[in-house]
């Protein structure tokens, strides 16, 4: 969860709405701290109230907890110190695809980007039950 991109009460209420009916779980999983990122993650209290909406939508949830992060190995650490900085596009591109998925999901859309074929049929094949 990054904050203030996703972790919103509206993102919880979009996300509750989109998998309502579906047999569902959700994990959440704050941000790890990343270098060269203009990101953070998710306090641990706005994880627990952005689960409590979700579970009041009717969908369950698990907090999970973020390991490593003490020696810099956390998910995204080891590469991002490696790879150093990216260039401002990059991070402009990462910042709008985040932007845009996350639009997309609060119009109840799953995804913006193309699926793999296999994927796609099995989406519609669903869709059409």
């Amino acid at each position: 969860m990054i904050s203030g991109v996703n972790d919103t009460d509206v993102d919880a209420d979009a996300l509750a709405r989109l998998l309502r009916g579906d047999l569902a779980h959700v994990n959440l999983i704050p941000m790890n701290p990343v270098a060269h990122t203009p990101w953070q993650g998710s306090s641990a209290e706005r994880v627990a109230q952005f689960a409590a909406r979700v579970r009041h939508g009717g969908i369950g949830v698990t907090i999970r907890a973020n390991r490593g992060q003490d020696a810099g190995a956390a998910c995204g650490q080891l590469a991002a110190n490696r790879a150093g900085e990216p260039t401002a596009p990059t991070v402009a591109h990462r910042r709008e695809t985040i932007v845009r998925q996350s639009e997309a999901a609060l119009r109840g859309s799953r995804s913006v980007e193309s699926l793999p074929a296999d994927l796609e049929a099995a989406v519609s094949k669903k869709g059409a039950r």
